[in-house]
């Protein structure tokens, strides 16, 4: 596979997420990472397709979620 990364040996450099190597920090990508994780073995189809559905949340998470918005924005306006 093109562009593998097969070791990384000891560093005390630190470890960079979209950007380039020997670029200046105006070169960030414009994108918010909220997962980063670093495996000792590749990984197959079926453990990307693993890790990808258990940041799904439950419907019932979701109800949750906006049950605390509604009730957050009542209480705000309540206040004003």
């Amino acid at each position: 596979a093109t562009n593998t990364v097969t070791s990384l040996g000891a560093s005390n450099l630190p470890i960079k997420l979209g950007g380039y190597s020997g670029t200046t920090e105006s070169r960030t990508p414009g994108m918010l990472i909220d997962d980063f994780r670093i495996y000792n073995t590749a990984l197959d189809s079926a453990a990307l397709e693993a890790i990808r559905l258990e940041t799904i949340p439950e419907p019932a998470t979701i109800a949750l979620l906006a049950a605390g918005a509604v009730v957050a924005q009542f209480k705000r306006r309540r206040a004003n």
